[in-house]
């Protein structure tokens, strides 16, 4: 299998997976969301029940304020439930297991590795990630690569020190750049 081919098929796999990441926690948003709806109308009827007792000019501030009130607490339980989403597929990339794993973490050096860099891993991946499967990668990609002493303190991923410029690989940098490029979309889906 040519290197073209098989790094295509690991952008697949981890595509799919990733589709398939998103799908279950667009779904488990789904029931926290209604779950939040319910809580939020449940104490908006309170309230509001409580400022039809108060004067007339009283209940127009009070609706104004608690229609400011419900609008903020329904953003924050809508950025609440789309952060969830982004630890959702967080916690399934680190739980890849061992091989799948090294095959995500080999399909970012193949593509964005340098002659002469160095990978730094996470502490938590010194097991899964050590100098036998970087020689492995090496030899498979004809590259030059040598694994660093140091390791960098995100929970996963790999940052390539290279002479010039490094590149942050981590788990973190990951979903940050995912999250910017679907949000909105991950928010119309949710939210319409």
């Amino acid at each position: 299998m040519s290197k073209e081919a098989l790094i295509e098929q690991i952008e697949k796999k981890a595509k799919d997976e990733a589709d398939n990441i998103v799908h279950s926690a667009i779904e488990a948003a789904n029931a926290q969301k209604a779950k939040a709806e319910e809580e939020l109308r449940s104490e908006y009827d309170k309230k509001i029940a409580a400022f039809k007792q108060e004067a007339e000019l009283a209940l127009d501030g009070q609706k104004t304020l608690m229609r400011i009130e419900t609008q903020k607490a329904e953003l924050n339980a809508k950025r609440e439930i789309i952060d969830e989403v982004y630890k959702k597929v967080t916690d399934k990339l680190c739980s890849l297991n061992d091989e799948e794993y090294r095959d995500f973490i080999g399909s970012l050096i193949a593509k964005f590795a340098e002659n002469g860099d160095k990978v730094i891993i996470a502490r938590r991946d010194e097991k899964r990630l050590d100098a036998e499967w970087l020689l492995a990668l090496k030899k498979r990609l004809d590259i030059s690569l040598e694994l660093s002493d140091e390791f960098h303190s995100d929970i996963g991923g790999i940052i390539l020190r290279g002479n010039k410029y490094d590149k942050n690989l981590t788990i973190t940098a990951i979903i940050d750049e995912i999250k910017k490029a679907t949000e909105s979309n991950v928010a119309n889906r949710l939210f319409g």
